[in-house]
């Protein structure tokens, strides 16, 4: 019963409608270019029979006579366009045809049970082209294929029409396609963006849309201001639309498929989403920071993705064990976004640690190379490849620093070599010059000690050198004299040009083995050379021949004045 009830209210109601606006066309009021209320109830029942599709707005123009057209058409009525008795009449009846009538009569006739979708071929998608390209919405050369640009079209004419957006020619809308409802967009008066400035029912639904979507902040005024095209920017930027701030084609067709990422969504994505050597984006900035807190990269932060960052990519791949590509891909990034990455520092330390030998690869054997290039061993292309070369590189630093030379880079030795204690290459050829230099002067010493010991038991007498006999100043002549070292023939001119030298020492805890010392004997002043051990080996005036003299510096007897090195 009240299901009843409504509906016989329903009629009533349609019943006053269509009397109102059939005294209004009595009266000559319902004809084109008017406005009144009258026009305003006749496009209420219009929009109710599904003909008007816009906004009732009382006005009647092109579209209100577009509408009463397809009203005719579809009711078997001359088509005129005009708001006649007999159009009128049939309008206000129970017995109207509405347009979705219309169109289920047309497609059962026509048996419109096709659907058509991207992908498809044959002579069929041509025809299907052709309707499209009549009614303005196709403007590419016909083919057989159903490509994007068909898509679109398809979009655009279920759009305009007032059926579900969804890029798929269904029968629903060939049935209308082929049909005189079908709204010819050659001729349609309403402009197809929506941009700065717009006003009314179409700019509010925007804003709804955009609001839902999490672009949109404020209130839904229906005027399209400087807060609606912001967010219209935003929207296309994070859906792969030109970025103009109109609502063209393309982001209504989006926003009507359901097919717009919202704005949470578009951040989520845009924070895993891959991204390449050349890309320009600001994702890129936001991996550089990361990858540079991390320690991968060291480079200029900003939103290009370079070559230098996919150097610092790959290693950042390379040392959290995931696939090795050069590119933030979503894996990576994830990864990245986790904040539980392995850092350079860490993945360094690591592989500068593991054990290398003869052909291994990877990062542990660049880090090998770059380290004792750094030291000085190894001179050739750092090529992650452990080659001879490196090898060899290997021996010269172990034989350097005193480990067991096998060309392994075992523990010890990379821990050595890691170390501040590791000799460079230039010190290691530095102490084995100082070395060779120590061997030659030990060598020259112990000639000179053994000169002089070899003395011992000689007579003295004063001013003579000689191989049994010798005088104090003429000893220290014989024994320097095999090593190229001629001193003066007195122990005076000895002593004077002693210490004018930089050797000259005044320590008596300075002395060297081989040196030339200097001392008193009571008054006198003597020379004779120090044998090690505190031993003197000099051709003593009060014993009669050459002594040597051990305990020195614990005996009273002597003084020390200086000594000097002639090695």
């Amino acid at each position: 019963m009240l299901k009843t009830a409504k509906k016989t209210i329903c009629m009533l109601i349609a019943l006053l409608v269509s009397l109102s606006f059939a005294d209004g066309m009595a009266a000559g009021l319902v004809t084109y270019g008017k406005e009144n209320d009258d026009i305003l109830q006749m496009q209420t029942r219009l929009i109710e029979l599904g003909y008007f599709t816009e906004e009732a707005n009382g006005y009647f123009g092109d579209l209100t006579l577009l509408a009463i057209s397809n009203f005719q058409t579809a009711n078997g009525i001359t088509v005129t366009g005009h708001a006649d008795p007999e159009t009128i009449e049939k309008m206000k009846s129970e017995t109207a045809v509405t347009k979705k009538e219309y169109i289920d009569k047309v497609r059962t006739l026509e048996q419109m049970d096709y659907t058509f979708k991207y992908g498809d071929e044959g002579k069929q998608i041509k025809r299907l082209q052709t309707l499209l390209s009549e009614k303005g919405y196709l403007k590419t050369g016909l083919t057989d294929k159903f490509t994007e640009e068909v898509r679109m079209a398809v979009c655009l004419f279920q759009l305009i029409n007032n059926l579900s957006v969804t890029g798929i020619a269904d029968g629903e809308m060939l049935s209308l396609l082929v049909s005189p409802l079908a709204i010819d967009l050659n001729r349609y008066e309403r402009k197809l963006e929506i941009v700065y400035g717009d006003t009314g029912a179409e700019v509010k639904i925007l804003q709804l849309e955009l609001k839902r979507l999490g672009y949109f902040i404020g209130d839904c005024s229906a005027k399209f201001g400087k807060n609606t095209q912001d967010a219209v920017y935003e929207f296309q930027k994070w859906n792969g639309l030109e970025q103009n701030g109109e609502c063209g084609v393309d982001m209504r067709v989006m926003l009507a498929m359901g097919a717009a990422l919202s704005h949470s969504e578009a951040i989520a994505l845009d924070a895993v989403s891959a991204l390449y050597e050349g890309d320009i984006a600001d994702a890129v900035e936001t991996v550089k920071i990361q990858l540079a807190e991390l320690g991968y990269y060291t480079g200029l932060i900003d939103n290009e993705f370079t070559h230098e960052l996919s150097e610092a990519v790959y290693f950042f791949q390379l040392a959290n064990g995931i696939q090795t590509t050069g590119h933030a891909d979503k894996a990576t990034r994830l990864l990245l976004n986790s904040g539980q990455c392995v850092t350079m520092e860490a993945f360094t330390l690591l592989m500068s640690e593991i054990p290398v030998a003869r052909d291994d690869v990877g990062h542990q054997v660049v880090l090998l190379q770059r380290r004792l290039m750094d030291l000085g061993y190894y001179l050739d292309s750092v090529n992650g490849t452990f080659d001879k070369k490196t090898e060899e590189a290997v021996r010269k630093f172990q034989r350097a620093n005193g480990i067991e030379e096998t060309g392994i880079a075992d523990a010890e030795t990379r821990k050595i070599m890691n170390s501040d204690r590791a000799l460079t290459y230039a010190e290691f050829v530095q102490q084995e010059e100082m070395r060779k230099a120590q061997e030659k002067r030990d060598t020259i010493v112990e000639s000179i000690v053994n000169e002089a010991m070899a003395a011992v038991g000689a007579l003295y007498e004063a001013g003579r050198v000689g191989k049994d006999v010798y005088g104090n100043a003429g000893l220290a002549y014989a024994v320097y004299m095999p090593i190229s070292v001629e001193l003066h023939p007195t122990i005076a001119l000895q002593y004077e040009s002693a210490i004018q030298s930089v050797l000259w020492n005044g320590d008596v805890k300075q002395v060297n083995k081989g040196d030339q010392v200097f001392f008193f004997y009571g008054e006198t002043m003597l020379t004779g050379i120090y044998v090690g051990a505190n031993a003197v080996v000099f051709a003593s005036p009060d014993a009669g021949y050459v002594v040597c003299q051990e305990n020195f510096t614990e005996t009273d007897e002597y003084v020390f004045i200086g000594s000097i090195s002639h090695v």
